[in-house]
């Protein structure tokens, strides 16, 4: 049984990319719907953001967070801990 936390390292699992410090960080949507509010209002097309209709090749930008604090978060949402 494939494991949430191993699923966002798997290509066929994303279906977004998001830019950090200009690095692409592969993701899934309904994921990160799920389990942030940032991203639910971010991604949800009832908000009416951009980043809701941008797929796999345009990757969507996360300013002001460090990619090492990125990781962190990225790391907590797909497992529940850091």
């Amino acid at each position: 049984m494939l494991r949430l936390t191993q699923s966002r390292y798997f290509d066929d699992f994303y279906d977004i990319v998001l830019m950090v410090e200009d690095t692409c960080v592969k993701a899934n949507s309904l994921i990160l719907r799920l389990r942030s509010p940032y991203f639910q209002a971010m991604l949800s097309p009832v908000y009416g953001f951009k980043e809701a209709q941008l797929g796999k090749g345009n990757p969507i930008r996360i300013e002001g967070v460090s990619m090492h604090l990125f990781k962190c978060i990225m790391s907590y949402i797909y497992s529940d801990r850091f």
